[in-house]
């Protein structure tokens, strides 16, 4: 005999189990819908991030521009994925560095820079490094193309040294890391008066208005690597070359640690 009881009870059981399936989508849903959500707001912050260092850059590369060319930039200047524009502001350079949505606004005291350099390519900065035995220096490249060079020599009056590599960095472009390393060169360490070849990249490119780091490495007293060298306060004279043409010469006044 059926009894509508034991149907009712089947029935509520139907019901309970259909609420909790209803339930269980629910709150999966709530939880993928904050899932994608979190992803969204965390993508969003590391583009926002990215956007904004690539900002500070540029507005770098503006205050560069302003103190090397000593005036204003007559309109926004192209600047990889963004632009800057340098203003006067009394005695001080105003540059705003713009990417995407990201602005970055620098302002810097005209103080002098070493210069001047030949045919645009001017050093912006000279030696900052907190080890002597090391000579970092930056230039800018204030002509309308490419500078590619593949080839250096460096003269010093004094003292002997031999250094043991070279790194290039395009700012806020390519980083050719090692151009040169002595462990490389079968005429092994570098010293004064040498022409050497990059034996690490083909060539390097500084392209218009771009600024390139250049760093000299471990200079030691003798050819087999020992002794350091204090290299502060000494002139450089950086002859650049692409095969055997003549690209530019560099003067740079390298200084200690302030």
């Amino acid at each position: 005999m059926w009894h509508s009881g034991g149907a009712a009870k089947a029935q509520h059981r139907r019901g309970s189990a259909a609420i909790a399936a209803v339930a269980i989508i629910v709150i999966v849903g709530f939880l993928g819908a904050a899932l994608i959500s979190s992803l969204q707001l965390t993508n969003a912050s590391t583009v926002n991030h990215v956007l904004g260092v690539q900002a500070y850059y540029t507005a770098d590369a503006g205050v560069e521009w302003a103190c090397k060319q000593d005036s204003a930039t007559p309109a926004p200047i192209t600047f990889a994925d963004g632009t800057f524009e340098a203003t006067a502001d009394g005695s001080d350079w105003v540059s705003v560095g713009e990417v995407g949505e990201a602005k970055c606004t620098l302002r810097c005291d005209p103080a002098p820079v070493q210069g001047p350099i030949s045919n645009g390519l001017d050093v912006v900065l000279g030696s900052r490094e907190e080890h002597w035995s090391k000579t970092p220096f930056r230039v800018m490249n204030n002509t309308t193309g490419d500078i590619t060079f593949n080839k250096m020599k460096v003269d010093w009056d004094s003292p002997t040294a031999y250094f043991q590599k070279i790194q290039i960095k395009v700012i806020n472009g390519t980083d050719y890391k090692e151009v040169w390393k002595y462990e490389d060169d079968p005429e092994g360490r570098w010293t004064n008066g040498d022409t050497r070849q990059f034996n690490q990249v083909a060539s390097v490119t500084i392209p218009a208005h771009y600024t390139a780091a250049i760093k000299m490495e471990g200079y030691r007293a003798g050819g087999d690597g020992t002794g350091s060298v204090d290299m502060n306060s000494t002139t450089l004279i950086v002859t650049l070359y692409n095969n055997d043409t003549l690209v530019h010469q560099l003067t740079v006044d390298t200084a200690p640690q302030p």
